[in-house]
């Protein structure tokens, strides 16, 4: 665990942090591209924030692989579900990138990552 200003260059080139108490799912990043500030967190960002020391930096999600098992979700990674994953687009509606398991008959998941070697037998 960092203060915020030893985290800071992480966010500068794009990358994502969190504090240790927040969820897996929720961090603030920089998107350098538009000069816009990205916070996906608990209801407010308080400022008092900044002067905890107990940042992190969030992995970056691996890259998932067509006709690969994957574990898909859209706001919660523990309410997920995993399949083969099927195929990727840019949703046209939320202009993100959209994954899409065999089958699927909704809009897709925002989110997706490979299934990892301890959760291939559960």
């Amino acid at each position: 665990m960092a203060r915020f200003e030893e985290v800071l260059p992480v966010l500068r080139n794009g990358g994502k942090v969190k504090l240790s108490h927040w969820k897996k799912d929720c961090y603030i990043a920089i998107d350098n591209s538009l000069n816009d500030f990205y916070f996906k967190g608990p209801q407010h960002f308080d400022l008092s924030y900044l002067l905890l020391d107990t940042w992190e930096i969030v992995e970056a999600e691996k890259d998932c692989k067509i006709g690969t098992v994957c574990w898909f979700w859209d706001d919660e990674e523990e309410n997920g579900s995993y399949d083969i994953l099927e195929k990727i687009e840019i949703s046209k509606m939320h202009h993100k990138k959209m994954y899409y398991p065999k089958g699927c008959t909704k809009l897709g998941f925002l989110h997706c990552r490979p299934l990892l070697d301890n959760e291939k037998g559960e």
